[in-house]
């Protein structure tokens, strides 16, 4: 396809190709390479995302520490006055497993959030630890892999002229395995 496009005359600095590994990245690069077309901007969804948000504010940083989301959920606990006794590392697993999944479905609000998957934690719970999560993590300028589109989408939204910029450099945009993309990832793209 991208051959194809500039074949027929489109700038290949206009073609945005995203994927979902770096490993898909280099591959497609390389061939790309051996056909001799360079300039196509080729990307991770999480690499598109994080670029976007690095633009706007240079100060954020990727939470990848599992020791770090450890001690936010600690302290989040904490803070709503609950305290782990016991099976502590599985019991944040599963809050920040649930926490993942409300950053992929793009829930803001309490009603927009899944229930729990056991009865361990109430969903108002998880709510008051997830809002807690955010805000931490916005003040601190964290960026989680699961909230990183999330953030891009809302900033390109509060930066209208950002996000002109970016629909006027690329004019076509192709998504390997679209069938596997989420909500936000589409978003993003679109």
């Amino acid at each position: 396809r991208i051959k194809s496009l500039i074949s027929d005359g489109v700038s290949p600095e206009n073609i945005l190709s995203v994927t979902f590994s770096n490993q898909a990245v280099g591959n497609l690069k390389e061939r790309l390479g051996k056909i001799g077309i360079n300039g196509v901007n080729v990307s991770t969804f999480h690499a598109l995302a994080l670029s976007i948000i690095k633009k706007r504010d240079a100060r954020y940083r990727v939470l990848s520490q599992d020791w770090r989301k450890k001690a936010i959920i600690i302290q989040a606990l904490r803070y709503n006055k609950y305290e782990l006794t016991e099976n502590k590392d599985k019991l944040i697993k599963t809050i920040l497993d649930w926490i993942s999944e409300q950053e992929h479905r793009m829930a803001e609000l309490k009603n927009e959030c899944s229930e729990p998957k056991d009865d361990t934690f109430t969903l108002e719970l998880l709510y008051k630890i997830y809002q807690f999560y955010k805000s931490y993590c916005e003040k601190e300028k964290l960026i989680t892999f699961d909230g990183m589109c999330n953030l891009a989408i809302d900033m390109l939204k509060k930066s209208p002229g950002m996000l002109v910029n970016y629909q006027n450099k690329f004019k076509y945009v192709l998504v390997d395995e679209t069938q596997d993309v989420s909500k936000n990832q589409f978003i993003l793209i679109s």
